[in-house]
């Protein structure tokens, strides 16, 4: 997959879902595929753009991106596994067959850890404390 540093617009985000959206940073998943998130940069980029992040959140990310270099790559790492596994649940929807235990174990994760970093959330709410970004709010350790 070739890596290309796409400069995102709101016009670039029309899966009218957040994770088609994120199966969408990449460009031709059948022939000569370009993903658009090559780096953590990018990927908070999009995730501004696709509203995920707020302003002060992309730029508290970034802080924590290049205080913990390995902390973002895991992100995105992970960030990326999901993509595909979201790319191979569609793929298995267009060609009516059943979808990939691997794929299924992925988003199921996933979805575990949001649902984790949602009660974080609102207990940091509760609590006056603030968000410490996408890191902490994904469940992935500033190192390992």
């Amino acid at each position: 997959m070739k890596l290309v540093n796409h400069s995102w617009i709101p016009r670039d985000i029309v899966g009218g879902n957040l994770a088609l959206d994120l199966v969408n940073t990449v460009s031709g998943w059948n022939s000569d595929p370009e993903d658009w998130v090559p780096d953590i940069a990018s990927f908070l980029v999009w995730a501004r753009t696709s509203g995920v992040l707020d302003e002060g959140e992309q730029n508290a990310a970034a802080r924590h991106a290049k205080d913990s270099p390995a902390a973002a790559e895991r992100v995105l790492a992970s960030v990326k596994e999901l993509r595909f596994a979201l790319q191979g649940l569609i793929d298995s929807f267009e060609h009516r067959k059943p979808a990939e235990p691997g794929d299924l174990s992925v988003i199921d994760e996933w979805r575990r850890r949001l649902a984790l970093s949602e009660q974080i959330i609102v207990r940091r709410t509760r609590s006056s404390s603030q968000s410490t970004g996408i890191f902490q709010r994904w469940n992935f350790p500033a190192s390992e």
